[in-house]
């Protein structure tokens, strides 16, 4: 609930109608790592992308399917160019984000690879980094 506005519990995989395009799983004890990725490790080579951060999550999604795929699916209709767009970012599944827009953002806490990835950087997530960078981006008459 933290996560989704909209959820459902199932008993079954086979009780969902809609197609998925993702499945993210959670280790309460912190060892996904171990407890879960393990298991879905070989759909990596099956047309999917299985991530694990902090150990507790593990996400799994089709190939292809990424934020940044969706912000140039949105750029396309709405006729707007990757400078006139930003996004923050903290982990691995903001990867493709960040090549999708000019004005990316790695939070303070973000993953190493995203901050390479990322143009600017900006405070952590828990220092309301997002509002810091639009600041930043306003204050420097970016936008």
């Amino acid at each position: 609930e933290q996560y989704y506005t909209l959820s459902e519990t199932v008993d079954a995989f086979d009780e969902v109608e809609e197609e998925a395009i993702k499945a993210s799983f959670f280790d309460m004890e912190g060892h996904a790592d171990r407890t879960i990725y393990p298991f879905l490790d070989k759909l990596n080579s099956e047309g999917y992308r299985v991530l694990y951060g902090s150990n507790c999550w593990v996400d799994v999604v089709r190939e292809g399917v990424n934020k940044g795929a969706a912000i140039r699916r949105l750029q396309e209709m709405l006729g707007i160019s990757p400078m006139e767009c930003a996004a923050f970012g903290d982990y691995l599944n903001d990867a493709e984000m960040m090549s999708a827009v000019h004005y990316s953002f790695a939070m303070a806490n973000a993953h190493p690879d995203i901050k390479k990835a990322a143009r600017y950087e900006t405070t952590s997530n828990n220092e309301g980094g997002v509002m810091a960078g639009i600041r930043r981006m306003m204050d420097e008459g970016v936008v």
